[in-house]
C-alpha cells in the first residue's frame, strides 16, 4: 500500500500499487482503512486521485533527487541533471501535499461522523452504505423541513419534499442538528448525483449549510479558508 492521505488519525486512504524496488509503477486499488487498530478497510469504486498522486510523488520525487545528485556528483550533464533534482523536489512536495487535511476538513469529517459513526468523507463510502445513509438522512431532513416549512414554503416557493435545502437555508431554521444531518445528506447527495446539474445544486448546498454551520457555531467551527 502507498499513498496515505485524508488521514484523520482514525481513517485514511491509501492505494495499492504494484512496486518495483519500492517505487510505485502501477495503481490497482485504493481503500479507505475505517479502523486504523483492526485495518479494516473497505474497496473505493475508483481510484483516489490524491492517494495516487501522493504514491508517485513521496517514492519518486526523492528517488530522482538521488538519481540526479549522484550523476552530478559523477561529471554527468549538468542541464540534465539538474531538471532531474529539480523534478523530483517538485514531485516531492507534490506529494506530500496531496490529500492533507485542513483544519476545516476536520471540522466537517467531525460533522459526518456524528451521522455516518465514521471519521470519513461519506461520498468514499461503498455505493450501499451510502443509499442507507441517504435514506434514513432524507426521511429526518425532509420531515424536519415539512414542519419548517410554513412561512419559508410560502415565501421561498420551495417544496420542502423535492427541495430540502432551501428551506433548511431558510434564516428562520437555527437548528444545528438538522442542519448537520443536512450537510451530511447534501455530500451523499453530491456523490451519488446522476447529472452535472444535480451534482452542483448538491454541491453548492452542501457549501451553503457549513457556511451557515460555521456562522452559528463560531468559534466552536474554523472558518473555510
Amino acid at each position: 500500500m502507498a499513498g496515505r492521505v485524508l488521514d484523520t488519525g482514525e481513517s485514511h486512504v491509501e492505494t495499492r500499487c504494484v512496486h518495483f524496488m519500492g517505487l510505485p509503477l502501477l495503481p490497482l486499488k485504493s481503500y479507505a482503512v475505517i479502523d486504523e487498530a483492526s485495518g479494516a478497510s473497505i474497496e473505493l469504486a475508483e481510484l483516489n486521485a490524491d492517494s495516487v498522486v501522493a504514491a508517485y510523488g513521496r517514492a519518486w520525487g526523492p528517488a530522482l533527487v538521488i538519481a540526479g545528485a549522484a550523476a552530478l556528483a559523477l561529471g554527468g550533464d549538468l542541464a540534465t541533471d539538474a531538471f532531474c533534482v529539480a523534478a523530483g523536489v517538485i514531485g516531492a512536495l507534490i506529494g506530500w501535499r496531496a490529500g492533507r487535511l485542513s483544519d476545516d476538513d476536520r471540522a466537517r469529517y467531525a460533522v459526518y461522523q456524528q451521522h455516518t459513526r465514521r471519521s470519513l468523507d461519506p461520498a468514499l463510502l461503498a455505493e450501499e452504505e451510502r443509499a442507507s445513509l441517504r435514506e434514513d438522512l432524507r426521511r429526518v431532513v425532509v420531515d424536519a423541513a415539512i414542519v419548517y416549512a410554513g412561512k419559508t414554503y410560502r415565501e421561498a416557493g420551495a417544496s420542502p419534499r423535492e427541495e430540502w435545502e432551501s428551506v433548511v437555508l431558510a434564516a428562520e431554521v437555527t437548528d444545528e442538528l438538522l442542519l448537520t444531518r443536512a450537510l451530511t445528506l447534501a455530500r451523499i447527495e453530491t456523490a451519488g448525483a446522476h447529472s452535472a446539474k444535480e451534482k452542483q445544486r448538491f454541491a453548492a448546498a452542501h457549501d451553503a449549510i457549513w457556511a451557515k454551520l460555521v456562522a452559528l457555531r463560531k468559534p466552536a467551527l474554523p472558518a473555510s479558508k
